[in-house]
C-alpha cells in the first residue's frame, strides 16, 4: 500500500524509522525562495539566507548549512554505499519517490580537518531527464540534536515552482563606488554573489561603453572544508585570473590590501595576430577565511593603445580601493 505524507505531518515524521513509499512536500505561508533558483523550501530554524550559498545558513557555514545544487542524471548510477566510502563512514542510502520523482536519501559522517566531524544529508531528486536536483544538508555533529531535525524537515520541505521567477540577492557581499567612476549595472547579473557593470556612456573616468566590471564573492572551495586554510593565495589567485582570462601568465601580480583585507592585483592584456592590445583586465583577489572577493575591470577595443592602459589601470585601481566589505 502506498504511503503518501503531505509536508504537515512531516512534523513529527521519523525519516529514519520508515522510509515512505513517497512523500508530498506543499506550498506554505512559510516558505522562502532559495536565491537564483525556481525552488523554495521551509528555514530551518535559526538559519539565514546566504547569498553566497542556493540556501540557508546557521551562523556561518562552518557550523551549519542547507545548500541547492543540480548534478547530470547520470550520477545516479554512481550513488552506492561503496562510492561514497571515500567521503565518510556511517553510510545510510534509501530509495523512495519524492512528490511522485524518483528520489534518494544519502546520509554519511566525515571527519574533515582538523578533526571536526560533520554529519551530512543529501535528498537527490530527478526533476528532469538530464538532471537531478541535490539538496545538501552540512553540519558539526556538535549542533546535531539542535538542528538534524529541522534540517530534515526543511530539505523534505522543498517545492518546485516553475512558473516563478527566479530571485536574487541585491547584494555580493561587498560594494564600490560605481556611480562615481561612470558605471551601471549589467542586465547580465544573474548570480546573487556576482554582480556585473558596465560604463554607463555617460560622465566618469570609466563611462565608456567599451568598459566592464564585476564584483564576486565566493567560497574558495566548494562544500564546506577548513583545508581552505592551507591554499597558498598567490597561486590561488593565478589560477583564478587564468580561469577567468584564459591567458597562462599576468603582466604583473603584486601584493595588495583594501578594506583590511590582504590579496592580489593582477594585469593581463590579450593581443591579436598584429600584436595589437585588444582586451586588457585587471583583477584583485582580497581574501577573508574561507571566501574571497574578487574585483574585476577591463576594456574591449580594436587596439588599445599605452596611454589608454595606463589610465585604465589607474582609474580600476583607484575603484577598488573604494571597496567597502558588507
Amino acid at each position: 500500500m502506498r504511503v503518501i505524507i503531505a509536508f504537515i505531518l512531516l512534523l513529527s515524521f521519523n525519516f529514519y524509522a520508515q522510509i515512505p513509499d513517497n512523500v508530498i512536500s506543499e506550498l506554505t505561508a512559510n516558505h522562502v525562495p532559495v536565491l537564483n533558483t525556481k525552488f523554495s523550501i521551509i528555514p530551518p530554524k535559526g538559519f539565514q539566507m546566504e547569498p553566497l550559498v542556493r540556501g540557508f545558513v546557521k551562523e556561518s557555514r562552518q557550523i551549519a548549512y542547507i545548500e541547492m545544487l543540480t548534478v547530470h542524471s547520470s550520477f545516479k548510477k554512481r550513488i552506492s554505499i561503496e562510492s561514497f566510502k571515500e567521503f565518510g563512514e556511517n553510510i545510510k542510502i534509501d530509495h523512495f519517490k519524492f512528490n511522485n520523482k524518483d528520489a534518494i536519501w544519502v546520509s554519511y559522517e566525515s571527519l574533515e580537518y582538523p578533526d571536526i566531524k560533520r554529519q551530512k544529508h543529501i535528498l537527490y531528486v530527478s526533476f528532469n531527464k538530464e538532471n537531478m536536483l541535490a539538496i545538501v544538508s552540512d553540519y558539526q555533529m556538535t549542533v546535531k540534536k539542535e538542528v538534524e531535525e529541522e534540517v530534515i524537515k526543511s530539505m523534505l520541505s522543498t517545492v518546485y515552482l516553475p512558473e516563478k521567477r527566479y530571485v536574487f540577492s541585491e547584494k555580493a557581499g561587498g560594494d564600490f563606488n560605481i556611480a562615481k567612476y561612470g558605471l551601471q549595472e549589467s542586465r547580465d547579473s544573474v548570480y546573487p554573489n556576482d554582480i556585473a557593470f558596465i560604463g554607463n556612456g555617460k560622465e566618469g573616468k570609466l563611462s565608456s561603453t567599451n568598459i566592464y566590471a564585476a564584483i564576486k564573492h565566493d567560497y574558495l572551495i566548494k562544500g564546506y572544508s577548513t583545508e581552505y586554510k592551507k591554499i597558498d593565495k598567490k597561486e590561488y589567485s593565478l589560477t583564478y585570473g587564468k580561469k577567468r582570462t584564459k591567458l597562462e601568465e599576468p603582466i604583473s601580480i603584486n601584493p595588495i590590501k583594501v578594506d583590511g583585507l590582504n590579496g592580489y592585483e593582477l594585469e593581463y592584456q590579450k593581443k591579436d595576430e598584429k600584436g595589437n592590445i585588444k582586451n586588457m583586465y585587471f583583477i584583485t583577489l582580497l581574501f577573508r577565511g574561507d571566501t574571497y572577493y574578487a574585483l574585476e575591470g577591463g576594456s574591449r577595443s580594436v587596439n588599445i593603445m599605452k596611454k589608454e592602459l595606463k589610465y585604465y589601470k589607474e582609474n580600476f585601481k583607484e575603484l577598488f580601493y573604494t571597496f567597502k566589505q558588507k
